[in-house]
Formats: structure tokens, C-alpha cells, sequence
């Protein structure tokens, strides 16, 4: 069987707002790729990934990618959050999560952990640590130019 998040399984339902304040709504996402990545910015992993996940969203956004970054910095760390990003140069959504989205997708074993979704809302793709980007890129090129069935 199975787990919630995991590969085969649908986008879990959930609801939440990003540090710009814009809500997003997994029922929005139909018809989309979704690159869904949770981190922090105290871990090392997850910083060297994030140049290549801001490259694939620039890159990729105008044929139907949606790529959201999950915090798991905690609650008071929005500031902390929001001059990481900034420093960063990074402009795809971003929320901080209190554990309820980490929950939803079924819990992490670590960080960062990445999961790709389908047009049609699947999770096709959970990688538990540093996604390489050539890996990553193949990966959702594949999904984006499935056709929408």
C-alpha cells in the first residue's frame, strides 16, 4: 500500500498562504505540473538546490509548472525566511509551514524533500534529499509534455 504523498498517490488537499500573501489552493492546481519542495534555511542541501528550482520556475512556469517551496523554519521565522529568499533572488511561492503541510503529504523523512505532481494531480516523483538538477529538469520536462487525458 501506498502512503499519502507518495508516488501514485494524489495531491493531497490543502490550502495556504504565501510569504507574498497570495492563497494557494491544491484545487487550483489542476491541469499544472507542481513541483512541491520543502526546506530550510538552516539546511545545506536545500540551499544548494534552490539556484536550480529558481531556474526550472523561471523557465518553466509559462508551460503550465507551478513550483512551490514549503518552509519548515517554524512559526516566528518569517522575516528570517523572507531576507533568505530575497538574498537568494528567489521569486516562486514560498509559505512556512507549522507541520500541517508536511503532514498532509505524509509526513518527511528529512530535508529537503521534493515531490512532482501531474497534470492530472498525481504524485509521480518523491525524492527524500538533494534533487539533482539534471534529474529534476528530466524529470519535469517528462510530465510537461505528457498530454492532459
Amino acid at each position: 500500500l501506498v502512503g499519502v504523498g507518495g508516488p501514485g498517490t494524489a495531491l493531497p488537499a490543502f490550502r495556504a498562504v504565501t510569504l507574498a500573501g497570495d492563497t494557494l489552493d491544491s484545487g487550483d492546481f489542476e491541469g499544472r505540473v507542481v513541483v512541491v519542495n520543502f526546506w530550510a534555511t538552516w539546511c545545506a542541501p536545500c540551499r544548494w538546490e534552490m539556484p536550480a528550482l529558481q531556474k526550472l520556475h523561471e523557465e518553466r512556469k509559462e508551460r503550465g509548472l507551478i513550483l512551490l517551496g514549503i518552509s519548515r523554519d517554524g512559526g516566528g521565522a518569517e522575516g528570517a525566511v523572507r531576507a533568505f529568499l530575497d538574498e537568494r533572488g528567489v521569486t516562486y511561492p514560498v509559505t512556512i509551514d507549522d507541520g500541517r503541510l508536511a503532514r498532509a503529504f505524509g509526513g518527511l523523512r528529512g530535508l529537503p524533500t521534493t515531490l512532482i505532481v501531474d497534470r492530472r494531480g498525481v504524485v509521480r516523483h518523491r525524492v527524500y534529499g538533494y534533487f539533482a538538477p539534471a534529474a529534476l529538469r528530466v524529470a519535469v520536462d517528462r510530465l510537461l509534455d505528457e498530454p492532459l487525458r
